[in-house]
């Protein structure tokens, strides 16, 4: 602390400069105002022990000048500037010089309104003004300095720019020129001599031929600019036009010649490519006879006598598209009495119209019928059989397509069948041979079509012959035929006359456990439809008294597994019998789990494993587990149909985990384990012989860590990032360097658990009370 005393001119100054004791005892003080000052000085230790001594000496501060000036001007757009400058400065007696520093790389001048002339070589450039003012007989020099950066700036540089290698180009082909002006432009605007309005880029496509002029102009901080212009620097040569066209481009199908008409302007050589062309190149200015195989591509490329040049591809200019053949017929088979009628979907070229239809129904190369339209036609075959109908088309140009489709045509023949049994049993096989005439060429059964339903379910598709099926469920059902010869049909049983009743029983049931009484008894209940009496077979295949005639029985399961159950049923007034049958699984599990580590660290993962026998006996497995303190509620549970469940502890002890487990049969049970995962680990403590301590100076560190489940196995101590010890219970260290360092002990027990403390060591220079001073008098700080 500091306390300042005044009386008129001379003034008291007490320090106590304890508080620099920790930095070796320097200490400084500002003087804010002018004057003499005597300095008594009394050290304190720490302890708060002072010196029996007093420093005394005395100190004169003197007024500090305070250095300004102004300079006009400051900045030109021209290469050159002459800058007066004005000494504003503020000084306490004449007794000063000023000193002036231009920033020109010239040597400094004294004196005090100077001017300077600047040039635009390192512009801009910044000035200093030092004042120099001597007190105390000349003895005291106070100074005072103000910079000012980038003060003076002549802006003007030089616009410039180099057209590219070569300025004599063809009509419209890129030209590209460099920018060398000085560095440091904040715009760039171009104009390029063909009437075009000022443009940014560097780059340009002169769409006419001529001469031009080339002008640039750029743009400085400032509003500076400077401009360059280059007369007549580019010469734009015309370029040709191409253009072609062809005698002819669409055709039906290859080979086919044609002639090239070059419609090109301003050219004088020209070089022709054809692809799927004979001959594949032509240098003639208007190439014929130029064979195509397939659908092919033209290239034409011209140039003029400056060398200029341009090209025209037209991809698949010869154009093989074809005409396509095509017709509908408005059934694919019937009678003989049956018209067809064929609907022409053709379709010629754009510019090439189909001018002939020609019909062939029977399949002999003559034509039936001739059109010159896409109208229906309408054709009758007498004679029983399939014939292929084809028409064939013809353009204007003469292009020729046909396509093709066979037709059949026969005689109705008379559908009838039998029914080998029409009161069948469920599932019972019955026939359906066929009765009607002969020959057909094919036959379809719905054999399971009842009579309200509108879709029937097809059995088989025969020649002929017999037909076999039989049914699910009872009702009555109404079998259907339709036989057809080349495609002329019957239905047999269109009226519904002949029909089959299927007759029950029809067996089912089902198997529940009611798990609160017994995991092994079974209650059945029976579904059956239409029984008289039924017979149980639980499926024991050892016991001798695992059948039953009860409606609803209950069996008891002599041992966990999984039984295959048979219902037969009996209807006295159909005689039938059905069977259906399940399977049917009971449980008796002997509950367990594992622990992947039943001693592990806290924090760490662990696996709960469920080693449940018999495997179908937990279907979803539960586990909870709980932390220290806390043996009734759950902290934290994991749910599913997996095995293993991963969880972890955060506090120390030992832990109790239940597992719930829920069989396939809605069953729960549950095994609660005490005391099954133990959670170590150490704690780590410290004693230190002293935590500041001098350079240099030894202290004692001793481990006093706490090991609560398992023993000390290691630890380790590192100092200030040092090499570690390992496994010593107390050690020394020391420091060269002052600061607050680090000790770190690390405690690791049998399990391998571990557990670390940073201890902050405070290191710090000794003290030593005396003190100098650099001067008996100074300059006041300004204010």
């Amino acid at each position: 602390m500091f306390t300042e005393l005044k009386k008129g001119n001379t003034s008291l100054l007490f320090i106590d400069s304890a508080t620099n004791a920790a930095t070796g005892g320097n200490f400084s003080y500002t003087f804010n105002d002018t004057g003499t000052y005597y300095l008594n000085v009394t050290a304190k230790n720490t302890c708060g022990c002072l010196t029996d001594t007093t420093f005394k000496s005395i100190v004169k501060i003197y007024r500090t000048p305070n250095a300004k000036f102004d300079g006009l001007p400051l900045s030109t757009c021209d290469t050159v500037i002459t800058t007066q400058f004005t000494n504003k400065s503020d000084t306490g007696s004449a007794n000063y010089t000023a000193t002036w520093t231009y920033g020109d790389g010239s040597p400094d001048f004294t004196g005090f309104n100077p001017s300077r002339t600047y040039y635009k070589t390192n512009s801009p450039y910044t000035v200093k003004l030092l004042i120099a003012e001597k007190f105390n007989n000349n003895l005291l020099t106070c100074y005072d300095s103000i910079v000012k950066p980038n003060y003076i700036s002549c802006k003007k540089t030089i616009a410039s720019f180099t057209a590219p290698a070569v300025t004599t180009v063809c009509q419209g082909e890129s030209l590209t020129f460099t920018n060398t002006s000085d560095l440091g432009y904040t715009g760039v605007n171009w104009y390029y001599g063909n009437g075009s309005a000022l443009n940014s880029s560097n780059s340009y496509t002169y769409p006419n031929p001529g001469t031009f002029t080339v002008k640039m102009i750029v743009t400085y901080p400032g509003g500076c600019n400077d401009t360059v212009t280059k007369v007549n620097v580019v010469t734009i040569n015309p370029s040709p036009k191409a253009a072609f066209r062809v005698s002819d481009s669409l055709f039906c199908a290859p080979p086919r010649t044609v002639t090239f008409t070059n419609q090109s302007t301003g050219f004088t050589g020209s070089n022709w490519t054809f692809t799927n062309g004979t001959p594949a190149t032509s240098a003639s200015t208007s190439p014929a006879g130029i064979s195509f195989s397939a659908t092919g591509t033209a290239k034409l490329v011209i140039s003029n006598a400056f060398g200029c040049k341009d090209s025209l591809t037209k991809s698949g200019y010869i154009n093989f598209s074809g005409i396509t053949s095509s017709f509908v017929p408005s059934a694919t088979s019937g009678c003989v009495t049956d018209v067809f009628t064929f609907l022409n979907t053709s379709v010629g070229l754009a510019g090439d119209s189909i001018v002939s239809h020609k019909w062939d129904f029977n399949n002999d190369s003559i034509y039936d019928s001739i059109t010159t339209s896409k109208k229906p036609v309408d054709w009758q075959y007498p004679i029983v059989g399939c014939k292929k109908v084809k028409l064939e088309i013809t353009t204007q140009s003469g292009c020729i397509a046909s396509s093709t489709n066979t037709i059949c045509a026969g005689t109705k023949p008379t559908a009838n069948f039998t029914i080998s049994d029409t009161a069948p049993c469920i599932d019972q096989q019955i026939q359906f041979p066929y009765t009607g005439t002969l020959p057909i060429t094919k036959s379809n059964w719905y054999v399971r079509f009842p009579k309200v339903a509108n879709s029937p379910i097809t059995l088989d598709s025969l020649f002929a012959g017999l037909a076999t099926s039989s049914y699910p469920d009872t009702g009555t059902f109404y079998p259907m035929l339709i036989a057809e010869y080349y495609g002329c049909k019957d239905t047999a049983n269109k009226d519904f006359s002949k029909k089959v009743t299927v007759f029950g029983p029809k067996s089912g049931f089902t198997a529940n456990i009611n798990c609160l009484v017994s995991r092994n008894k079974v209650d059945f209940t029976n579904g059956s439809v239409n029984a008289t009496s039924q017979l149980w077979d639980f499926g024991v295949t050892t016991s001798t008294t695992d059948t039953s005639t009860a409606l609803n029985p209950s069996f008891i399961y002599p041992d966990s597994g999984c039984f295959q159950v048979k219902l037969i049923t009996y209807n006295s007034i159909s005689n039938c019998y059905d069977t259906s049958q399940k399977q049917v699984c009971t449980y008796k599990p002997a509950l367990s789990f594992t622990i992947t580590d039943s001693i592990t660290c806290v924090g760490k993962t662990i696996d709960a494993c469920n080693t449940t026998l018999p495997s179908g006996s937990t279907a979803n497995v539960t586990f909870q587990f709980f932390e220290t303190g806390n043996t009734l509620g759950i902290n934290d549970s994991r749910s599913g149909a997996a095995a293993c469940h991963t969880f972890t502890y955060y506090t120390l002890g030992y832990k109790n985990i239940r597992m719930i487990t829920t069989d396939q049969n809605g069953c729960i049970d549950s095994f609660f384990k005490t005391n099954a995962v133990l959670l170590t680990k150490p704690v780590a403590k410290m004693n230190l012989s002293d935590t500041i301590v001098c350079i240099n100076q030894m202290f004692t560190a001793s481990e006093t860590s706490v090991y609560t489940s398992r023993p000390k196995k290691q630890n380790s101590w590192v100092f200030d990032g040092g090499t570690p010890i390992f496994g010593a219970v107390s050690s020394n260290f020391s420091s060269s360097t002052p600061g607050d360092l680090h000790l770190k002990l690390t405690s690791i027990d049998s399990s391998g658990c571990d557990d670390e403390l940073d201890t902050i060591v405070h290191v710090v220079n000794p003290f030593t009370a005396s003190f100098t001073k650099n001067r008996n008098s100074v300059c006041p700080l300004f204010a």
